[in-house]
């Protein structure tokens, strides 16, 4: 992959991330905020059976940088959606670089078919 071509792909990333938490954020009252990251996590979890890391990293990432911890939408959304949360937990996981990234080494070894990494 020439630079150009990471370069290109990076910007996206951003994008994504960047459009994720506006859409958080537009909106005024917690509970419409913890809506739209309910929605997000259901976006999360098609790409992740989809196998496209990258933007499942985005999705992540987005929500992420748009909430912290102790913030109320945060925990509507643990309450309302207890299943929910543990898949994003599980997503931020296996995201994370702790031990070189071991968990997503693994589940890129294990995925069947095409997949498309985190770059």
């Amino acid at each position: 992959m020439s630079r150009n071509s990471l370069r290109r792909v990076h910007l996206k990333t951003l994008q994504i991330v960047l459009r994720v938490v506006s859409l958080i954020l537009c909106h005024d009252k917690p509970r419409k905020r913890a809506t739209q990251i309910e929605k997000f996590v259901q976006v999360a979890e098609v790409l992740r059976v989809q196998h496209n890391y990258s933007a499942l990293r985005a999705f992540v990432a987005g929500i992420n940088s748009a909430t912290f911890e102790g913030d109320l939408a945060l925990d509507i959304f643990q309450t309302r959606t207890p299943d929910q949360w543990k898949r994003f937990q599980s997503y931020d996981h296996l995201l994370q670089s702790v031990r070189s990234h071991q968990k997503y080494r693994m589940a890129l070894r294990n995925s069947k078919g095409a997949c498309i990494p985190a770059l």
